[in-house]
């Protein structure tokens, strides 16, 4: 099911997240960190459900390993686009270990 879709403005760069859960449970305590403006603190969830999985990079989608969570995220606007490799970049980084 669809958790979330909505656009994100982060210091004039905007992106698109698309949040896809299996349960209302796991939807609302996502719905909290970002909210909360937590997005690393969902990676971290992402890693408790198994790790995390790269399947593209534009746009970036990220899977937990038990695929219980997808996220799915695009630039939207030029500044997003011009920082989109370091984003890419950095959830590779957090994937990894």
């Amino acid at each position: 099911m669809i958790c979330l879709d909505r656009e994100v403005n982060y210091r004039g760069a905007t992106f698109r997240i698309v949040i896809e859960t299996v349960s209302d449970t796991l939807c609302r305590e996502i719905l909290g960190l970002v909210e909360r403006g937590e997005f690393s603190k969902l990676l971290e969830l992402i890693k408790l459900h198994g790790g995390c999985k790269i399947l593209s990079e534009n746009p970036l989608k990220v899977v937990s390993g038990d695929q219980q969570i997808v996220v799915t995220s695009e630039p939207l606007n030029p500044l997003a686009k011009q920082s989109w490799e370091l984003v890419v970049s950095r959830v590779k980084e957090y994937c990894s270990h």
